[in-house]
């Protein structure tokens, strides 16, 4: 876990809950990232994203400033993690009379790595979804990233890209190296909400929100319940 200092007007909570570890973070006024923890339990959505949240918003109080709105990672990435977190973000908007906004959380990958390394062409931000298959987007610098959607890997595709300055993000990079065939010259992992937080502001400056009582995750696919190793004959 980690926290940053307060320095002053915090406006905006940042709920990321899509794939392994669940973080939070506080942005002020100046779109500067002053207050995040991240969970270093995998899969411990239910148990610490609340608990982060109860700590950011006992923080503002502490210092006397005010929510100014709730911003969610709406997915694609893990049903259950995008319930707990879209859940979370419902309550604490109405609880506290502010407004939701909903992140594109691949695309705010993707940009964090274009922005954080100036030597790559390509950023491909990816999650890991079921065996072979993973949620992505792409995005050339310079360039809108692509609709994100479920991809099977394989060694046929993507082969266009290998002669590129490719990065990967997300929590599938070893396990897209392996299927395709070919590594990228730079591996970040994520998400986090440090990385789509400029995403956050931006639309939170824009007053680009979402209605809290009909809003859903970006699932992409039905939820497919499988059955727990530990029950398996």
């Amino acid at each position: 876990m980690e926290s940053y200092i307060l320095t002053f007007e915090t406006v905006l909570l940042l709920l990321e809950s899509t794939a392994n570890f669940p973080s939070v973070g506080l942005l002020n006024k100046e779109g500067d990232l002053v207050w995040h923890k991240v969970s270093d339990i995998e899969r411990s959505h239910a148990e610490m994203l609340p608990v982060f949240a109860n700590e950011a918003l006992q923080f503002i109080k502490d210092k006397q400033e005010n929510l100014s709105a709730v911003a969610v990672n709406k997915g694609p990435g893990s049903y259950t993690g995008l319930r707990i977190a879209t859940s979370l973000a419902k309550g604490i908007c109405l609880g506290s009379d502010v407004p939701l906004i909903g992140v594109d959380g691949l695309a705010g990958l993707s940009s964090f790595q274009l922005q954080a390394f100036p030597n790559l062409s390509l950023s491909v931000s990816m999650l890991d979804a079921r065996r072979d298959e993973v949620y992505a987007i792409k995005q050339y610098r310079g360039q809108s990233p692509t609709e994100a959607q479920p991809v099977i890997l394989s060694e046929n595709i993507w082969n266009e890209d290998q002669n590129e300055t490719v990065g990967f993000i997300g929590n599938a990079s070893e396990k897209a190296e392996n299927l395709l065939g070919w590594s990228p010259v730079i591996r970040t992992k994520g998400p986090d909400v440090k990385q789509w937080a400029s995403l956050a502001f931006d639309m939170w400056q824009n007053k680009q929100h979402e209605s809290v009582a009909y809003f859903e995750p970006n699932y992409i696919k039905a939820y497919q319940p499988g059955v727990s190793e530990k029950f398996k004959l």
